[in-house]
């Protein structure tokens, strides 16, 4: 069971993501904003991906520092974004290369690879 922090400031698309993990056995946290997130990461036990959609509250790279920040707080965290398409490609350089990008509307399916491969990539 991995512990999955959502930040998304779409509540539906939010309540989605962190029902379908918890079917899945995961243990979510939700954020919808950068402040909250980085308070939950401070609070939580450890957190093995930060889901985070890349603009948040109409900043458009709100996501990708969010990522930054919380590298610095939990070495080891994995980074699965949700975005457009067109948002996505123009910032693939700014995301890292272990970060993998959603574009939405994803899958559920999608969301089980993204957070699959994610973990999977945690092991190694």
């Amino acid at each position: 069971m991995a512990t999955i922090l959502i930040v998304e400031d779409e509540k539906q698309v939010c309540v989605f993501a962190a029902s379908y993990l918890r079917q899945q056995g995961h243990r979510t946290i939700s954020a919808a904003t950068t402040e909250e997130a980085l308070a939950l990461i401070e609070a939580a036990d450890g957190v093995d991906v930060l889901f985070s959609e890349i603009r948040l509250n109409n900043d458009a790279l709100a996501g990708v520092r969010l990522a930054q920040q919380a590298a610095r707080r939990c070495p080891g965290m994995k980074v699965l974004y949700a975005g457009e398409h067109e948002t996505a490609d123009r910032l693939k350089p700014l995301l890292g290369e272990s970060s993998v990008v959603l574009e939405k509307p994803y899958t559920v399916d999608e969301l089980k690879r993204g957070v699959s491969g994610q973990l999977g990539a945690n092991r190694n």
